[in-house]
């Protein structure tokens, strides 16, 4: 009956020794499986980061692309503006060149037509004055050639 009780203690013994076996190998597995998952996550990790890390550098690169090429065409657009107004600072500068001229201009031709329209005004009463006195000169005359003709007609018929 000991041994009986001795040989089922001990394959209980044994059973439970391999239980524990057993159950340390799963452990050791388990703890082996979770260290390469680890591993494998950390490794995938690091992937992603660098891919992730990648792609914002590549998007970092094309935003400052693009955003370089938005300031050259706004500085050609700049300076073809800033040509614009020069030249139209300079239309602006001759046009009141041209225009102070004009009004130089304007304000001689106005004294030249003053003085030009005085001296209308002074030939008409001349041409007018001397027209008197030609017509009073042509009066005396045909009046003494009328008296001369009546005087030849009294001693002609006389």
């Amino acid at each position: 009956k000991q041994l009986a009780e001795f040989a089922g203690r001990e394959e209980r013994t044994d059973q439970l020794a391999t239980e524990c076996r057993e159950s340390a190998e799963k452990a050791l597995l388990e703890r082996d499986t979770a260290v390469a998952t680890e591993a494998y996550l950390r490794q995938e990790l690091a992937r992603l980061l660098e891919v992730r890390k990648q792609e914002t550098e590549d998007r970092q690169k094309q935003h400052e692309e693009a955003l370089a090429l938005v300031k050259e065409d706004a500085e050609r657009l700049v300076k073809a503006k800033d040509l614009i107004c020069q030249k139209l600072n300079e239309e602006k500068e001759q046009a009141n060149v041209d225009k102070e001229r004009a009004e130089r201009e304007k304000d001689a031709i106005e004294v030249r037509v003053k003085q030009l329209s005085a001296t209308l005004e002074n030939e008409r009463k001349l041409v007018s004055g001397e027209c008197r006195q030609l017509r009073d000169r042509i009066q005396a005359a045909e009046d003494k050639a009328t008296d001369q003709i009546l005087e030849f007609e009294q001693v002609r018929h006389g």
